[in-house]
């Protein structure tokens, strides 16, 4: 922004993709009001942005309930420290790394190495 003016090339979001907004001072963007429908996880990297994950949430417990044979990684940004909170499963499939509190809403990256359809966050009906 410049002056409270976009700036720079206009270009269209892609269905699948995400788009990544960084801001030079603390700042809320409100998206509007969110879904809590079912999320759909590709084999590989998703960045997933949900607003209804359950209370004291945890990235263990994400990583349970996806199994740790499906999930490699799960990540959320830090800004106010300006690092990533990683959770990782180890090659005999135990939770490493930080057991860090994922919010009601939050963007959380999500590294799988197969597809999962219809997730729940909270729910271990998959």
């Amino acid at each position: 922004l410049s002056s409270g003016t976009p700036t720079g090339p206009n270009f269209a979001l892609q269905e699948g993709g995400f788009l990544w907004v960084e801001f030079d001072k603390a700042q809320v963007l409100d998206l509007g009001i969110g879904a809590c429908a079912e999320v759909d996880l590709i084999s590989g990297v998703n960045v997933v942005s949900f607003s209804c994950f359950p209370d004291d949430y945890s990235a263990y417990q994400l990583l349970a309930e996806l199994g740790t044979d499906t999930v490699n990684a799960v990540r959320v940004l830090d800004a106010k420290a300006g690092r990533w909170s990683t959770a990782v499963t180890s090659t005999v499939g135990n939770p490493l790394g930080e057991d860090f509190d994922i919010g009601r809403a939050e963007v959380v990256l999500i590294e799988t190495n197969r597809s999962v359809a219809d997730w729940v966050p909270g729910s271990t009906d998959l």
